[in-house]
């Protein structure tokens, strides 16, 4: 009886913190669109990431991209995200299966553009990037849970045009170092099969790695009446 109410408990307090995580960044996203003096800057998704998830685990991640245009062709843009479980079969092949797992993810960018004879937020760009992912899965393993950190940061190459009806298609490539750290609720030995993802054992390993990302985003371009 004891063990069923502790498991409620720690669902309880779960879902909690997922309400908590999902409040804040919707708060965030508020703060920041309110908080800009243009009347221009762009929404937008990745595709990839939409589709994609985490890039290991059978996931999605539902994500919102905004950017607004600063001084001397430069803008800066930040992404927020979450990672929530994908019943696609077809995944298992290529990523990690998992019971449940829940993230988010937090990327800014600053963007140079650099064609000439174009407008701010159009044409070619160099942009460094940071990115943050955590996820908290649950593994058909011994119910194993696994908590992951992944950080990097990309120099990336991109291209992005708008059409005359303010509707945009952008895509990116870059690379840059990363690290992972991790933890897991069973031991490694115990796990049995390992599973590896860029050289580092996904359930409990840590370490460097070389990041790279490609990327592709669709949005609008939004201009204000003030």
């Amino acid at each position: 009886m004891k063990s069923k109410l502790a498991i409620l408990a720690f669902k309880s307090n779960t879902q909690i913190q997922k309400q908590t995580i999902i409040l804040t960044i919707l708060l965030l996203v508020a703060s920041f669109v309110r908080g800009q003096n243009t009347d221009r800057f762009i929404i937008k998704t990745s595709v990839v990431e939409l589709l994609g998830g985490d890039f290991v685990t059978r996931s999605w991640s539902p994500n919102l991209i905004i950017e607004k245009p600063l001084s001397n062709n430069y803008s800066f843009q930040q992404g927020i995200g979450l990672i929530l479980p994908d019943n696609n079969l077809d995944k298992e092949m290529v990523f990690i299966f998992v019971d449940r797992v829940f993230g988010i993810t937090i990327r800014p960018e600053l963007k140079k553009y650099i064609s000439k004879n174009k407008d701010v937020l159009n044409g070619f760009y160099l942009s460094i990037d940071a990115k943050g992912v955590y996820t908290e899965a649950t593994l058909t393993v011994r119910k194993t849970i696994v908590n992951r950190f992944d950080v990097a940061t990309h120099l990336n190459f991109g291209y992005q045009v708008l059409s005359k009806s303010n509707f945009l298609i952008e895509l990116s490539a870059g690379i840059g170092p990363g690290y992972i750290y991790s933890t897991s609720s069973v031991e490694r030995e115990d796990l049995g099969l390992i599973q590896y993802r860029r050289g580092i054992l996904y359930a409990g390993g840590s370490g460097a790695y070389l990041s790279y990302q490609f990327d592709i985003r669709i949005g609008y371009h939004l201009k204000l009446k003030r």
